[in-house]
């Protein structure tokens, strides 16, 4: 997994469990079982619990922030056996890049769109770059919002 939302998911690191009180889901209490079973210690050898006071900002194409928000799903027009092949292979990565996430670890999650950029795009033009700066702001301020939290106003 390269996101790691759940690092802090620990009582030890939960400030304010009234103000996050939040649904233990399953595979963490499984994770509980098997740590008490096992000796398993982790960092503050407390149970593995969502921390609400966790962010993880998250990059990806717009299409893929849209289903996790809708969970509609990403249709790939297939016209002939290359668009099938390549629409297979692609179906195939993003499940592998996004089956770890389940509904606790979207609810904390920033989502950044950034297709524009390629993961090995290191030229990138300073319009691109304010463009990408001015969608984290908003994605973020949208996010804090619903939580009633002020975000000052954007600027350059």
């Amino acid at each position: 997994m390269n996101y790691p939302i759940r690092l802090f998911d620990e009582e030890g690191f939960i400030e304010s469990t009234e103000l996050f009180r939040v649904h233990t889901p399953p595979n963490y209490d499984a994770a509980n079982k098997l740590k008490k079973q096992l000796v398993i210690t982790n960092i503050t050898e407390t149970d593995y619990k969502p921390n609400k006071e966790t962010i993880g900002f998250r990059l990806d194409s717009g299409d893929v922030i849209n289903f996790f928000n809708t969970k509609e799903a990403i249709v790939h027009p297939i016209t002939n056996i290359y668009d099938f092949t390549k629409h297979l292979i692609r179906t195939l990565k993003e499940y592998q890049n996004h089956t770890h996430l389940n509904d606790t670890d979207i609810s904390r999650t920033i989502f950044l769109d950034v297709s524009r950029v390629r993961s090995t795009g290191w030229n990138i033009s300073n319009d691109l770059r304010k463009e990408i700066k001015r969608k984290a702001y908003d994605s973020t301020k949208e996010y804090l919002e619903k939580f009633n939290i002020y975000v000052p106003e954007y600027t350059e």
